[in-house]
């Protein structure tokens, strides 16, 4: 899915880091050995150790629990904005891509002629 060019495709960019090469070192007898690896997309959750997050994150609780909300209520509600943020970022790179312009494609092979 990650390298697909379609909405979609967008969307599972924006959850997952790409693709990433590495190289392994193989220290054993003799002369170290040098292996290729790839690493493929993959779930990063680095963001959430920023401590601004952490922050906002105990904030939101604090402010929940002094309003009597259910903690149940502020976690579909943090769902529900970090969906509508990630789909709004992928529509973007959308209109980015195509650059403003809407274009409707024309299949002619879908008209049949009767002649």
């Amino acid at each position: 899915m990650y390298h697909r060019t379609d909405f979609p495709g967008r969307v599972v960019r924006q959850l997952l880091a790409p693709p990433a090469d590495y190289q392994e070192v193989i220290k054993s007898y003799g002369t170290p050995r040098v292996i290729e690896k790839r690493l493929p997309p993959r779930v990063c959750l680095r963001f959430l150790a920023n401590q601004q997050i952490v922050g906002l994150f105990l904030a939101l609780l604090l402010g929940s629990y002094a309003f009597g909300l259910a903690p149940e209520i502020l976690l579909l509600f943090v769902v529900c904005a970090i969906l509508a943020v990630l789909f709004v970022r992928a529509s973007l790179a959308t209109y980015r891509d195509r650059q403003g312009n809407i274009s409707i494609e024309n299949d002619e092979s879908s008209f049949v002629r009767s002649h």
